[in-house]
C-alpha cells in the first residue's frame, strides 16, 4: 500500500508520510484502483457491531473500518480523521492499535446507508450517502502543516472494466432508462347544455370539475368521442369526431353527463420524482439507479384515451391469457425504446373487471408477452394507481421495477425484508421491505443484484 497522498495544488501542506486505508469487513485493505464502497443491504440495527476490538471482523461485507498506519505516532492513543461525503464531515477517533506501543490504529466498522431513516438508528456508524458521491478520508498528525488523504466514491464510477461478479465493491455504477408519463384527472361532472345530434360536432357543457383539455376524448353514455379544440370560453369541444374507439355515435339529451379529462394532472410531478428518489436509494444496494424521464404535458397531465376514461383494468393474468384494450392502448403509447421502462401513472385504478378498486400497481415484464398473445413491445411497462401522498405505499415504484429486471412474478419464501416481498410495508422504517438480494441468510433473492444489473444493460 502507497503513502497517501498530500493535497494537491496552491499551498497545500506536504505529506505527513503516514498511510491510510479502508479496510473491508475482514480488515483487508480495498483496492482503491479496483474497488470502492458499497451501500449496505442489511437491516441497518443488524451485523453492525457497536464495539469491536483491532484483529475483530464482522459479517456484512458492505461494512467498513478507517485505518492509519504512522510510525511517528506508537506512543499515542488514537489518532483522528476526517471523512467527508459530498461535502458532508464526519470525524471519527481510530482508538484500536495492533500493540501498546504500536503505530497502526483503526476505528469501528462503518455502514453506509441510503436514507435517513436508516441513517438515525446506528449512532455515527451510519453515514448517509448517494451513488457516486465523492468519499475522502483526510488525516493529519500536526493540523496545518502536513496531510495525508485518500479518495472513492460510493460505487465505483463507470469506467472501461464492467464487472458483476460476486464482489460488490468491484461493481460499476449502471443506469436504466425510463420515461414517467402523467395522465390528467378524468371527471363524470360534465353536463351536455345543448342537446347533441348523433351528427353534431361540437359538444356545448357545463364543466363541474373545471376546463377539459385542449383536445383528447369525451364519454357520453356509451359513445366515445374525440375533439381537436376548445372554445376561447373554454367551455365548447369543437373538431369533434363521433363513436370513435369502436362505439357508436348517438343522440343525446341536454343534462346528459359527460366524462371529461380536466386539466388537473392525476399526480404531481414532486409525487412522482419522490418515487424515483425513493427507488434510487433502494437500487443504491445494487450499484445502479435510474434516469427518469417524468413527462407531464406542461403541467396538466396527458388527456386519457377513450378506453381509460372510466380508469384502467387489467386483463394479463399471466403469458396464457390475452391482452384487453385498456393494456393494449397503452402499449401503443409507450415510448418506443427497447431499453426503456414506461410508467404510466392514471386514476382510477380499476382491477380486473368487473371494477374493482384493489390494486395500487401492476408490473408487465417480458415473460408475459409470448405467443399465442405476443404483441409488439408488449413488455417492460408499468401502470401505477395515481395515489395521494398520504395513500400510497413507499416501495411500489421500486418493486414493480424489480418485476422487470428480474423478469419474475412474485416468489415464495422473500425475507421479511425483502423489497421484492408482497405487500410491500405500509410505511419506511428500518426493518420495512426495502432490502436486495443476495441475502445473509437465505436463498430467495441470491442472485437479484446480479440478476437485475445484468438485465439493467439490456432488458430482457
Amino acid at each position: 500500500m502507497s503513502k497517501a497522498s498530500s493535497s494537491s495544488g496552491g499551498n497545500s501542506p506536504p505529506s505527513c508520510l503516514a498511510t491510510l486505508r479502508i479496510l473491508k469487513n475482514d480488515n483487508t485493505a480495498i483496492d482503491l484502483e479496483k474497488e470502492a464502497l458499497h451501500v449496505s443491504n442489511y437491516i441497518t440495527n443488524e451485523g453492525l457491531p457497536g464495539f469491536v476490538n483491532f484483529s475483530d471482523t464482522c459479517d456484512d461485507p458492505s461494512n467498513f473500518r478507517l485505518e492509519v498506519e504512522d510510525d511517528t505516532q506508537g506512543d499515542k492513543t488514537s489518532v483522528s480523521v476526517i471523512l467527508t461525503i459530498n461535502e458532508t464531515e464526519y470525524t471519527f477517533v481510530l482508538d484500536k492499535k495492533n500493540s501498546p506501543t504500536g503505530h497502526i490504529f483503526r476505528g469501528q466498522f462503518l455502514r453506509l446507508v441510503s436514507d435517513s431513516v436508516d441513517d438515525g438508528v446506528q449512532g455515527n456508524q451510519t453515514l448517509l450517502c448517494k451513488l457516486s458521491d465523492a468519499v475522502q478520508i483526510l488525516y493529519s498528525n500536526n493540523p496545518g502543516i502536513c496531510e495525508d488523504k485518500i479518495t472513492t466514491t460510493v460505487g465505483r464510477l463507470h469506467d472501461s472494466t464492467p464487472d458483476n461478479g460476486p464482489n460488490q465493491l468491484k461493481h460499476e455504477i449502471r443506469f436504466l432508462a425510463a420515461v414517467a408519463k402523467v395522465f390528467a384527472k378524468p371527471r363524470p361532472d360534465g353536463v351536455l347544455v345543448t342537446a347533441l345530434s348523433s351528427t353534431d360536432t361540437t359538444i356545448n357543457g357545463v364543466w363541474v370539475s373545471g376546463n377539459p383539455q385542449p383536445s383528447g376524448w369525451v364519454k357520453i353514455g356509451s359513445e366515445f368521442i374525440q375533439y381537436t379544440g376548445v372554445s376561447a370560453s373554454g367551455v365548447v369541444l369543437t373538431g369533434c369526431t363521433r363513436g370513435v374507439d369502436g362505439s357508436t355515435a348517438a343522440a343525446h339529451a341536454s343534462g346528459a353527463d359527460i366524462t371529461y379529462s380536466t386539466k388537473e394532472p392525476s399526480v404531481t410531478e414532486a409525487s412522482v420524482q419522490q418515487d424515483v428518489d425513493i427507488a434510487n436509494q433502494r437500487f443504491a444496494q445494487s450499484t445502479f439507479r435510474l434516469n427518469v424521464t417524468i413527462q407531464m404535458n406542461n403541467g396538466i397531465g396527458f388527456p386519457l384515451p377513450s378506453v381509460l376514461l372510466d380508469g384502467f383494468r387489467w386483463g394479463k393474468e399471466g403469458p396464457a391469457s390475452p391482452w384487453n384494450e385498456d393494456e393494449l392502448k397503452l402499449i401503443s403509447m409507450k415510448s418506443g425504446n427497447a431499453n426503456t421502462v414506461d410508467v404510466f401513472y392514471i386514476t382510477p385504478f380499476a382491477g380486473p373487471p368487473p371494477p374493482v378498486l384493489t390494486g395500487v400497481a401492476i408490473a408487465y415484464p417480458a415473460f408475459l408477452n409470448v405467443p399465442p398473445h405476443e404483441v409488439p413491445n408488449g413488455k417492460n411497462f408499468i401502470v401505477i394507481a395515481a395515489l395521494s401522498d398520504a395513500a400510497k405505499k413507499p416501495f411500489t415504484f421500486a418493486h414493480e421495477f424489480m418485476h422487470i429486471l428480474l423478469n419474475i412474478t412474485h416468489r415464495p419464501g422473500e425475507p421479511i425484508e425483502a423489497l421484492f416481498r408482497f405487500p410491500t410495508s405500509d410505511t419506511n422504517t428500518v426493518g420495512a421491505t426495502k432490502r436486495i438480494g443476495p441475502f445473509p441468510n437465505s436463498d430467495p433473492g441470491e442472485e437479484d443484484t446480479f440478476t437485475m444489473r445484468t438485465n439493467v444493460l439490456n432488458l430482457p
